[in-house]
Protein backbone atom coordinates (compact mmCIF):
# COMPACT_ATOMS: atom_id res chain seq x y z
CA UNK A 1 0.00 0.00 0.00
CA UNK A 2 2.86 2.20 0.63
CA UNK A 3 4.66 1.43 -2.33
CA UNK A 4 1.72 2.36 -4.26
CA UNK A 5 1.13 6.07 -2.84
CA UNK A 6 5.17 6.40 -3.25
CA UNK A 7 4.28 5.13 -7.07
CA UNK A 8 1.44 8.03 -7.54
CA UNK A 9 3.58 10.48 -5.67
CA UNK A 10 6.01 10.47 -8.00
CA UNK A 11 3.87 10.32 -11.23
CA UNK A 12 2.64 13.56 -9.98
CA UNK A 13 5.54 15.11 -9.54
CA UNK A 14 7.14 14.17 -12.84
CA UNK A 15 3.90 14.88 -14.46
CA UNK A 16 4.25 18.80 -12.76
CA UNK A 17 7.89 18.72 -13.87
CA UNK A 18 6.58 17.98 -17.06
CA UNK A 19 4.08 20.72 -16.83
CA UNK A 20 6.28 23.47 -15.92
CA UNK A 21 8.40 22.98 -18.35
CA UNK A 22 5.79 23.24 -21.07
CA UNK A 23 4.49 26.55 -20.09
CA UNK A 24 8.15 27.82 -19.95
CA UNK A 25 8.90 27.20 -23.41
CA UNK A 26 5.43 28.32 -24.65
CA UNK A 27 6.47 31.84 -22.48
CA UNK A 28 9.66 31.90 -24.11
CA UNK A 29 8.36 31.18 -27.13
CA UNK A 30 5.57 33.80 -27.29
CA UNK A 31 8.04 36.46 -26.16
CA UNK A 32 10.87 35.93 -28.75
CA UNK A 33 7.91 36.14 -31.45
CA UNK A 34 6.90 39.92 -30.16
CA UNK A 35 10.68 40.50 -29.81
CA UNK A 36 10.95 39.60 -33.65
CA UNK A 37 8.00 41.40 -34.07
CA UNK A 38 9.43 45.00 -32.56
CA UNK A 39 12.65 44.18 -34.47
CA UNK A 40 10.96 43.71 -37.67
CA UNK A 41 8.60 47.37 -37.08
CA UNK A 42 12.22 48.87 -36.06
CA UNK A 43 14.16 48.04 -38.72
CA UNK A 44 10.86 49.86 -41.57
CA UNK A 45 10.37 52.41 -39.59
CA UNK A 46 14.02 53.18 -40.13
CA UNK A 47 13.79 52.94 -43.58
CA UNK A 48 11.07 54.88 -43.60
CA UNK A 49 13.05 57.69 -42.45
CA UNK A 50 16.12 56.78 -44.80
CA UNK A 51 13.73 57.14 -47.81
CA UNK A 52 11.64 60.08 -46.60
CA UNK A 53 14.92 62.05 -45.86
CA UNK A 54 15.86 60.92 -49.52
CA UNK A 55 12.23 62.32 -50.93
CA UNK A 56 11.94 65.45 -48.94
CA UNK A 57 14.60 67.45 -50.95
CA UNK A 58 13.60 71.09 -50.14
CA UNK A 59 15.16 70.95 -46.72
CA UNK A 60 12.45 70.30 -44.50
CA UNK A 61 12.91 68.54 -40.95
CA UNK A 62 10.18 66.63 -40.53
CA UNK A 63 8.79 63.99 -38.72
CA UNK A 64 6.08 61.67 -38.80
CA UNK A 65 2.78 59.29 -36.91
CA UNK A 66 2.30 56.26 -38.22
CA UNK A 67 -1.41 55.38 -38.79
CA UNK A 68 -1.05 51.45 -39.82
CA UNK A 69 1.83 49.23 -40.65
CA UNK A 70 0.98 46.24 -42.16
CA UNK A 71 3.93 43.51 -42.42
CA UNK A 72 4.48 40.38 -44.05
CA UNK A 73 7.36 38.29 -44.58
CA UNK A 74 9.07 40.07 -47.77
CA UNK A 75 6.68 43.50 -47.95
CA UNK A 76 4.95 45.88 -46.13
CA UNK A 77 2.63 48.72 -46.22
CA UNK A 78 2.68 51.63 -43.76
CA UNK A 79 0.70 54.76 -43.70
CA UNK A 80 2.76 57.58 -41.88
CA UNK A 81 0.78 61.42 -41.23
CA UNK A 82 3.49 63.93 -41.98
CA UNK A 83 4.10 67.15 -39.55
CA UNK A 84 7.08 69.39 -39.62
CA UNK A 85 9.93 69.19 -36.85
CA UNK A 86 8.22 71.52 -34.61
CA UNK A 87 5.03 70.12 -35.05
CA UNK A 88 3.10 72.97 -37.04
CA UNK A 89 1.52 72.28 -40.45
CA UNK A 90 3.73 70.50 -43.49
CA UNK A 91 2.41 71.28 -46.79
CA UNK A 92 2.34 67.92 -48.14
CA UNK A 93 0.48 69.84 -51.19
CA UNK A 94 3.60 72.39 -52.03
CA UNK A 95 6.26 69.72 -51.30
CA UNK A 96 4.76 66.91 -53.42
CA UNK A 97 2.90 69.02 -56.16
CA UNK A 98 -0.58 67.72 -55.45
CA UNK A 99 -4.23 68.36 -55.75
CA UNK A 100 -6.09 67.41 -53.09
CA UNK A 101 -8.65 69.91 -53.04
CA UNK A 102 -11.30 67.19 -54.46
CA UNK A 103 -10.93 64.95 -51.54
CA UNK A 104 -12.81 65.30 -47.96
CA UNK A 105 -9.67 65.80 -46.05
CA UNK A 106 -6.47 66.97 -46.88
CA UNK A 107 -5.42 68.54 -44.08
CA UNK A 108 -4.93 64.17 -42.54
CA UNK A 109 -3.43 63.28 -45.88
CA UNK A 110 -1.91 59.92 -45.69
CA UNK A 111 1.54 59.32 -46.65
CA UNK A 112 1.48 55.22 -47.93
CA UNK A 113 5.00 53.67 -48.35
CA UNK A 114 5.14 50.60 -50.12
CA UNK A 115 8.50 48.42 -48.61
CA UNK A 116 10.08 45.31 -49.42
CA UNK A 117 12.76 43.22 -48.11
CA UNK A 118 15.63 42.43 -50.39
CA UNK A 119 19.19 40.90 -48.60
CA UNK A 120 18.00 40.85 -45.17
CA UNK A 121 16.88 44.73 -45.07
CA UNK A 122 13.87 46.85 -45.61
CA UNK A 123 13.60 49.15 -48.55
CA UNK A 124 11.18 51.62 -49.69
CA UNK A 125 10.16 51.00 -53.51
CA UNK A 126 7.26 54.01 -53.42
CA UNK A 127 4.41 55.80 -51.88
CA UNK A 128 1.27 57.34 -52.83
CA UNK A 129 -1.17 59.98 -50.32
CA UNK A 130 -4.66 58.65 -49.04
CA UNK A 131 -6.29 62.33 -48.34
CA UNK A 132 -8.49 60.44 -45.90
CA UNK A 133 -8.71 56.96 -44.40
CA UNK A 134 -11.27 55.58 -47.09
CA UNK A 135 -10.58 58.01 -49.84
CA UNK A 136 -13.82 59.25 -50.05
CA UNK A 137 -14.06 61.92 -52.96
CA UNK A 138 -16.96 64.83 -54.26
CA UNK A 139 -18.37 61.76 -55.80
CA UNK A 140 -19.32 59.31 -53.63
CA UNK A 141 -19.80 60.95 -50.31
CA UNK A 142 -23.10 61.20 -48.87
CA UNK A 143 -22.24 64.91 -48.08
CA UNK A 144 -20.78 67.99 -49.30
CA UNK A 145 -17.74 69.42 -48.05
CA UNK A 146 -18.03 73.22 -48.22
CA UNK A 147 -14.90 74.34 -50.83
CA UNK A 148 -11.57 76.60 -49.22
CA UNK A 149 -12.45 79.92 -48.45
CA UNK A 150 -16.12 79.74 -49.59
CA UNK A 151 -18.33 81.62 -47.72
CA UNK A 152 -20.29 79.24 -46.32
CA UNK A 153 -17.20 77.74 -44.83
CA UNK A 154 -16.75 80.93 -43.27
CA UNK A 155 -19.70 81.26 -41.86
CA UNK A 156 -19.63 77.72 -40.31
CA UNK A 157 -15.71 78.03 -38.71
CA UNK A 158 -16.61 81.95 -37.53
CA UNK A 159 -19.59 80.72 -35.49
CA UNK A 160 -17.61 78.57 -33.63
CA UNK A 161 -14.69 80.55 -32.94
CA UNK A 162 -17.21 83.10 -31.17
CA UNK A 163 -18.72 80.31 -29.35
CA UNK A 164 -14.75 79.91 -28.19
CA UNK A 165 -14.31 83.02 -27.40
CA UNK A 166 -17.37 83.58 -25.86
CA UNK A 167 -18.45 80.48 -23.97
CA UNK A 168 -14.82 79.78 -23.53
CA UNK A 169 -13.08 82.92 -22.53
CA UNK A 170 -10.41 81.92 -24.66
CA UNK A 171 -8.46 85.14 -24.36
CA UNK A 172 -5.39 83.88 -26.53
CA UNK A 173 -5.30 83.99 -30.53
CA UNK A 174 -5.73 80.86 -32.41
CA UNK A 175 -6.47 79.66 -35.14
CA UNK A 176 -8.30 75.98 -36.67
CA UNK A 177 -6.09 73.13 -37.73
CA UNK A 178 -9.49 71.83 -39.64
CA UNK A 179 -9.76 68.52 -39.89
CA UNK A 180 -13.42 67.74 -41.23
CA UNK A 181 -15.94 70.59 -42.52
CA UNK A 182 -18.91 68.43 -43.61
CA UNK A 183 -22.37 69.56 -44.06
CA UNK A 184 -25.78 67.62 -45.01
CA UNK A 185 -29.62 69.59 -45.26
CA UNK A 186 -29.21 71.62 -43.04
CA UNK A 187 -26.60 70.30 -40.10
CA UNK A 188 -23.13 70.86 -40.69
CA UNK A 189 -20.63 68.79 -38.36
CA UNK A 190 -16.96 70.36 -37.58
CA UNK A 191 -13.84 68.81 -36.23
CA UNK A 192 -10.93 71.34 -35.37
CA UNK A 193 -7.46 71.56 -33.81
CA UNK A 194 -6.17 75.11 -32.26
CA UNK A 195 -2.72 76.89 -33.54
CA UNK A 196 -1.09 79.00 -32.47
CA UNK A 197 -1.01 81.91 -35.13
CA UNK A 198 2.00 83.37 -33.88
CA UNK A 199 4.38 80.09 -33.44
CA UNK A 200 2.33 78.01 -36.18
CA UNK A 201 2.66 75.41 -33.13
CA UNK A 202 -0.02 73.76 -31.64
CA UNK A 203 -2.35 76.09 -29.54
CA UNK A 204 -0.96 76.47 -25.48
CA UNK A 205 -4.68 75.56 -24.17
CA UNK A 206 -2.52 76.21 -20.08
CA UNK A 207 -1.46 80.05 -21.11
CA UNK A 208 -5.25 80.35 -23.25
CA UNK A 209 -7.72 81.80 -20.32
CA UNK A 210 -10.08 79.11 -20.77
CA UNK A 211 -10.60 76.57 -17.23
CA UNK A 212 -9.21 73.47 -18.26
CA UNK A 213 -10.56 71.46 -15.07
CA UNK A 214 -14.29 72.58 -16.20
CA UNK A 215 -13.92 71.20 -19.54
CA UNK A 216 -11.31 67.89 -18.27
CA UNK A 217 -8.88 69.27 -21.54
CA UNK A 218 -5.51 67.88 -21.74
CA UNK A 219 -2.80 71.04 -21.68
CA UNK A 220 -1.05 70.21 -24.31
CA UNK A 221 -3.86 68.99 -27.70
CA UNK A 222 -7.27 68.90 -27.59
CA UNK A 223 -9.70 68.94 -30.73
CA UNK A 224 -13.18 70.52 -30.16
CA UNK A 225 -16.20 68.54 -32.39
CA UNK A 226 -19.29 70.71 -33.01
CA UNK A 227 -22.85 70.14 -34.64
CA UNK A 228 -24.48 73.02 -36.26
CA UNK A 229 -27.59 73.99 -37.76
CA UNK A 230 -28.58 76.38 -40.00
CA UNK A 231 -31.64 78.44 -38.67
CA UNK A 232 -32.74 81.34 -40.64
CA UNK A 233 -29.38 81.32 -43.11
CA UNK A 234 -27.35 81.32 -40.03
CA UNK A 235 -25.21 78.63 -39.02
CA UNK A 236 -25.61 78.16 -35.13
CA UNK A 237 -23.62 75.75 -32.64
CA UNK A 238 -26.10 73.57 -31.11
CA UNK A 239 -23.83 71.09 -29.42
CA UNK A 240 -19.68 71.46 -29.01
CA UNK A 241 -17.79 68.69 -27.23
CA UNK A 242 -13.76 68.01 -27.02
CA UNK A 243 -12.16 65.17 -27.99
CA UNK A 244 -14.92 63.02 -28.76
CA UNK A 245 -14.96 59.61 -30.20
CA UNK A 246 -17.46 58.16 -32.84
CA UNK A 247 -19.50 56.33 -29.95
CA UNK A 248 -20.29 59.52 -28.32
CA UNK A 249 -20.84 61.85 -31.53
CA UNK A 250 -23.33 58.71 -32.73
CA UNK A 251 -24.88 58.77 -29.49
CA UNK A 252 -24.97 62.92 -29.56
CA UNK A 253 -26.02 62.68 -33.51
CA UNK A 254 -29.17 60.52 -32.69
CA UNK A 255 -30.11 63.03 -29.87
CA UNK A 256 -30.78 66.23 -31.63
CA UNK A 257 -31.52 63.90 -34.84
CA UNK A 258 -28.87 65.01 -37.50
CA UNK A 259 -28.25 63.09 -40.42
CA UNK A 260 -26.03 60.09 -39.38
CA UNK A 261 -24.20 60.05 -43.05
CA UNK A 262 -22.50 63.41 -41.17
CA UNK A 263 -20.50 61.34 -39.60
CA UNK A 264 -19.63 58.64 -41.79
CA UNK A 265 -15.71 57.51 -41.58
CA UNK A 266 -14.86 59.59 -38.76
CA UNK A 267 -12.01 59.03 -37.08
CA UNK A 268 -10.78 61.44 -34.24
CA UNK A 269 -7.21 62.76 -34.48
CA UNK A 270 -4.63 61.94 -32.65
CA UNK A 271 -2.39 64.21 -30.60
CA UNK A 272 0.43 65.99 -32.43
CA UNK A 273 2.66 63.18 -33.84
Amino acid sequence: MIWKIKKLLFMFFLLTIITVNSLAQNTSTRGTTTKAEDTQRSEIINSLRLYLANTIKDGSQTKFRVVFLEARKDDANVCVALSKADGSYFDIEKTFNLDLSIYDNKFNACMNVQLKRENESWKALSHSFLASTNDRTAHNRPYYVPKLGSPERKEILDSLGNLIKTSLKARKAFRFDIFYVRIKDEWAFVSVGLLDPEKNSVFEWKNSGVDLSQYRLSKDFNTIEAFLKRESNRWQVVLFSFNSDSQRLNEECRKYNCPPEILEFYIRTEPNF
